[in-house]
């Protein structure tokens, strides 16, 4: 659960700097060709390749607030351990046990 935890927060920073980055590159070089009609096409693909890189920032943080609100058994210890690894994944610790998730 660690390495998906960090591989999501990896992807929840660099994948919306690396959209923005490349609609902002994009959106220069039709500015300094001085095409006209290529300007508010471009324009339109930088906004929404910036709401795209918002929309996958906040998608982690919706998601741990609906399956919070889902969940409202604070004893579901297996639910929680899961929940803080792949939010806070510096924090996770394996437990020494097998989970209850893995017995019947």
């Amino acid at each position: 659960m660690k390495i998906i935890g960090l591989t999501i927060g990896v992807i929840k920073v660099a994948l919306p700097i690396l959209i923005a980055i490349t609609a902002m590159v994009k959106f220069v070089n039709v500015i300094i060709s001085g095409k006209e009609e290529d300007l508010m096409e471009s324009a339109k693909t930088a906004i929404k390749k910036i709401v795209a890189g918002i929309i996958i920032f906040i998608i982690p943080g919706l998601c741990h607030y609906v399956f919070t609100s889902i969940v409202k058994d604070p004893d579901s210890s297996s639910f929680y351990t899961c929940e803080s690894c792949l939010n806070n994944p510096r924090s996770c610790s394996i437990p020494s046990s097998t989970p209850d998730i893995y017995t019947n």
